[in-house]
């Protein structure tokens, strides 16, 4: 096997293990879009091996075909990637790309235009030879690579936080891949460039893959952990199974005999114990080394949530919260905002702020937009992705009330603004600023935070009731302390006018006499 056709592997088996993460939690139309060009890429890489692997001149031929069918989509879905991603509006322009890609497939399929001439490249297999309108597909695939980039980092300079992150692991990515990918093009010109650098797009895949798990491009961390753990079991149980044949056939000369049929059935039962035992070996080795940061914190605020059904005091309730989540997620700053029930219009309280300065956090709630927003949607607020809600936003008075809001959330450094949530009534807020290693809140954060909100939410409104009975009880007894003391006065009052009437009478009686 050459290097040609291990680059194409190269190329090829990274580009199907991402198109299938990303099929697999395909719910919108970018997921499938990155999907159709990760195939595209997977279809040239496999393609270049083959080539790479025949010496029929025949074959070759029918592979470059097929190989070529996968770069001519490369550059159309990829546009159409990158202008979905940054919601940008060329429907005219797309429409006229797609024409213009079912033109070279045409050619390429049924035509000599596209494909014609091949000739023994590097005594290694057969290459083909530019014709005028493969030299212009080249032109074109260049000039969509130059307005990709073009778009990303317009895209790049305007925006911040998620996005920005996800633009800049984007750009260096296709980078990488195209600048090694367009080392195949020499060679149809007979430059004799040896076209093993397209095994650059493994690191451009590998670049994306990252930008995924890191930045929450497509929210496919999820995706990547199951995968592991399958391909682990799966791993396991094709293992079994070959090893168990080969043994049967040793010991038995076949695997259909009575003795192993008989043997089958005692280590079937043996079989499922141990699947059941080693999956779940595999998922705590999975969680703990390989996701070591999200397992760490998953469990630790699994424990606080256990924590706060034991506590009753609202001041350990909420330090325990800020603490905890400031802590194990290692963020610069964290703080709780509770509405004091007893005010009209809604009043917020501090009730605990760590790294916040205390003014700029009342003013997150004055205008009570947030507010309202929390109580509908009950849901995490990420200051990143206020943008993509502005943009969604007809209502012009709720755009600008999102623009402002998202104005304030990065003047007091807030990342994040989570609903405290009691019997569907918001109760208060919890307010975080970044990560200390400036990682974004991954989808798995938000499910998180979540989760320990609605356990928090019922903490507090249960301690905020506790504190209201002992403040009643506290003023009952003061009511009962002073009425006794005005009794005790009033008697002590009624005893002395007795005494005095007392002895009046006494000296009546002795005047007399």
């Amino acid at each position: 096997m050459n290097a040609f056709a291990i680059s194409g592997l190269f190329v090829g088996i990274p580009s199907v293990v991402v198109g299938i993460f990303t099929l697999l939690k395909g719910r919108n139309k970018i997921h499938l879009i990155w999907t159709a060009f990760s195939f595209s890429i997977a279809i040239w890489g496999f393609g270049i091996y083959k080539i790479a692997t025949t010496l029929d001149k025949n074959n070759a031929i029918f592979w470059w075909r097929i190989a070529e069918i996968g770069v001519i989509f490369i550059p159309i879905f990829l546009v159409h990637f990158v202008i979905s991603f940054l919601e940008l509006k060329r429907k005219v322009f797309l429409t006229l790309f797609y024409i213009l890609t079912a033109i070279f497939l045409y050619l390429n399929i049924s035509t000599d235009y596209f494909i014609n001439e091949l000739y023994f490249a590097f005594n290694q297999f057969y290459y083909i030879l530019a014709t005028p309108i493969y030299t212009a597909f080249i032109c074109v695939f260049i000039a969509s690579v130059i307005y990709i980039l073009f778009e990303l980092g317009k895209a790049y300079k305007k925006n911040t936080g998620i996005i920005r992150n996800q633009i800049k692991y984007l750009i260096l990515a296709f980078l990488i891949g195209f600048s090694g990918g367009l080392t195949s093009y020499p060679p149809v010109y007979r430059i004799n460039i040896y076209p093993v650098w397209n095994a650059a797009i493994f690191i451009s895949a590998l670049m994306v893959a990252y930008a995924i798990l890191r930045y929450r491009l497509m929210d496919i961390r999820i995706v990547v952990r199951k995968f592991v753990i399958y391909l682990s079991m799966a791993g396991f149980t094709y293992g079994m199974f070959y090893l168990l044949i080969w043994v049967f056939s040793k010991l038995f000369g076949s695997i259909y005999t009575p003795a192993t049929y008989l043997s089958g059935v005692i280590i079937a039962p043996l079989f499922v114990a141990i699947f059941y035992w080693l999956n779940k070996r595999i998922q705590v080795f999975a969680n703990k080394y390989l996701f070591y940061s999200l397992y760490n914190y998953q469990e630790t605020i699994t424990k606080l949530t256990d924590e706060l059904n034991y506590y009753i005091d609202l001041d350990k309730i909420v330090n325990s919260i800020v603490n905890t989540i400031k802590q194990t997620m290692q963020l610069d700053r964290a703080g709780v905002l509770l509405i004091n029930q007893n005010k009209t219009p809604i009043h917020y309280q501090i009730a605990k702020v760590v790294g916040f300065n205390e003014y700029n956090g009342i003013s997150l709630v004055q205008d009570n937009f947030l507010t309202r927003h929390l109580q509908r949607t009950q849901k995490p607020l990420v200051r990143d992705e206020l943008i993509l809600l502005v943009k969604d936003t007809k209502n012009l008075e709720e755009k600008e009330s999102f623009k402002q809001l998202h104005k304030n959330m990065i003047q007091i450094e807030a990342s994040i603004c989570i609903p405290l949530v009691s019997s569907s009534r918001l109760i208060g807020i919890i307010v975080l600023g970044s990560k200390v290693s400036q990682d974004a809140y991954t989808k798995e954060d938000l499910e998180l935070l979540s989760t320990l909100s609605k356990q928090a939410a019922i903490a507090v409104d249960n301690a905020v009731l506790y504190k209201q009975i002992q403040d009643l009880n506290k003023n009952l007894q003061a009511k009962v302390d002073e009425q006794t003391k005005e009794i005790r006065n009033a008697y002590e009052i009624e005893k002395k006018a007795r005494q005095e009437l007392e002895r009046l009478d006494k000296a009546k009686n002795q005047f007399i006499l």
